[in-house]
């Protein structure tokens, strides 16, 4: 590889006259905020999605849905773990207050 040290020919970018380096670091520049940009359009779409297909369930469908003993078992483990963890807490709280 050489050494080129000729300055490159300018051209005027927006007013202001730049090198074809520096006009390829703007496109660059350019190119990233527009994938942003593309990037943030497709998350908001995306969002409008889902937003679109949300519904609401009746109580009746819900009612049909839903396996209320399976619910009721696991809101009773939920329910006896919780408990068994604060005991561990106040416990732990006794223990460091020695």
């Amino acid at each position: 590889m050489t050494d080129d040290k000729r300055s490159l020919p300018t051209k005027e970018v927006s007013g202001i006259e730049s090198s074809e380096t520096d006009a390829k670091k703007d496109s660059s520049a350019d190119s990233v905020n527009r994938h942003l940009q593309e990037l943030e359009n497709s998350n908001n779409k995306n969002l409008e999605t889902l937003q679109i297909e949300e519904q609401s369930f009746s109580d009746a469908e819900l009612s049909r849905l839903v396996n209320t003993e399976k619910l009721q078992s696991l809101l009773s483990q939920s329910d006896e773990f919780l408990s068994h963890l604060s005991g561990e807490i106040n416990g732990f709280d006794e223990g460091s207050n020695e």
